[in-house]
């Protein structure tokens, strides 16, 4: 047998041919059986070595999607594998709470059977203010002649990080409106 290993040049191989140490990269191997003068038609095998590590998740911060908690997706990403398998403790797709930051600890594989371990943080918070339900108008008939008391509820309001945030309005309900049309602000 004659065998070349990314290039021109046949050496004489026996089989089985070991290469030890090969780089990073793509290679590409050939072997062709001799007899006398003749030679075969070469059997050629070509493929990719990955030394690289695959590289896992950074921290991460996320704004809140529920008060009950916020599902984080991660993935790991590779040089080579578009998907490299991904084991972390807690899993992608769970849910973190909003405040202090959670850890998050991993191992990566890639096709190659390269492994990374370590571990990064998730932090949940809460950067948009609270959504005001809308409120209908109130229409209160004039008792004084300086206008007249309005009770009215307060509006509900929604938050991502808060399941019950507080509403105060001004003026506030109770207050004697005076006659004509008030605006009434809420936060």
């Amino acid at each position: 047998f004659t065998c070349r290993l990314d290039g021109p040049s046949w050496e004489p191989c026996t089989s089985p041919k070991t290469y030890a140490s090969l780089t990073e990269g793509s290679h590409s191997f050939s072997v062709q059986a001799l007899n006398g003068d003749a030679t075969s038609t070469p059997a050629n095998w070509s493929w990719r070595v990955d030394l690289t590590l695959p590289e896992l998740p950074s921290d991460e911060t996320v704004e809140a999607t529920s008060p009950l908690g916020t599902p984080v997706t991660f993935s790991a990403t590779d040089n080579l594998d578009p998907f490299p398998s991904l084991s972390c403790s807690p899993s992608s797709g769970s849910l973190f709470d909003l405040g202090l930051a959670a850890n998050v600890d991993c191992m990566a594989t890639d096709a190659a059977g390269n492994q990374s371990a370590g571990s990064f943080t998730v932090t949940v918070v809460d950067t948009t203010p609270p959504a005001l339900a809308p409120h209908a108008d109130v229409i209160v008939h004039q008792q004084s002649p300086s206008g007249a008391v309005v009770d009215y509820t307060l509006p509900t309001a929604g938050d991502n990080g808060d399941p019950d945030p507080s509403v105060s309005c001004t003026p506030s309900s109770g207050s004697t409106f005076t006659l004509g049309t008030t605006k009434i602000t809420c936060s």
